[in-house]
């Protein structure tokens, strides 16, 4: 199965005093440690979005193998980023789509593979959710049908919207905690750093 991926990393990082995103995690940026399930996934294409200024972005991006997109108001809501990142999927081969925070990254491949593997066995479902010890989490997986209907949103509604308005989403429970942890603040950014550590001492890093 064809899989396109959307990672916002557009926003400003405001609450902790710029670009988070570029923190280190590892011996790895934030964003790096983000995109790096998608790839081991085999993920085609990955399209990762950017603030149109973002300079220092751009440049560690420049020569992986991901698209980069621009959203030229990195201060617009994240469903601007998510639908500037979706128009660059139109032109490809693709089944079924994420779509991600680029503050979010600790996902492993191998929760990518088991939401495509959920939802293409399912087929009464088209978006599939991780969730771990009951909290929903990300990425979101979509089916190539809802890339019209997520391009149609408008306003504040977001894609929670979409998603919780539908009786044929899937949630599939994952031993992953890295599907809740979400980079918003500085004790967040240390229980990632955290994370990463005991991900690594047990081996179970997928990167």
């Amino acid at each position: 199965m064809a899989v396109g991926a959307v990672i916002v990393a557009a926003g400003q990082g405001k609450r902790m005093g710029g670009s988070k995103l570029l923190l280190p995690l590892g011996d790895r940026k934030i964003i790096e440690r983000t995109i790096a399930p998608f790839l081991d996934a085999r993920c085609d294409p990955i399209v990762v979005v950017i603030g149109s200024q973002d300079e220092r972005m751009r440049s560690l991006l420049t020569g992986q193998p991901v698209l980069i997109a621009e959203n030229p108001d990195p201060s617009s809501e994240m469903l601007d980023s998510v639908q500037i990142g979706c128009r660059q999927l139109q032109e490809r081969d693709w089944a079924v789509f994420f779509v991600h925070p680029g503050d979010i990254p600790l996902v492993t491949s191998r929760t990518l593979l088991q939401l495509i593997d959920a939802l293409s066995h399912d087929r009464g479902k088209r978006i599939a959710i991780p969730t771990f010890k009951g909290r929903t989490g990300h990425p979101v997986l979509f089916d190539q049908s809802l890339y019209e209907p997520v391009l149609g949103l408008r306003g504040g509604s977001g894609l929670r919207s979409l998603v919780h308005s539908r009786d044929d989403v899937l949630k599939v429970p994952c031993d992953d905690p890295g599907v809740v942890l979400d980079i918003d603040s500085w004790e967040d950014y240390r229980r990632a750093v955290h994370l990463w550590a005991v991900q690594n001492l047990l081996g179970r890093s997928e990167r």
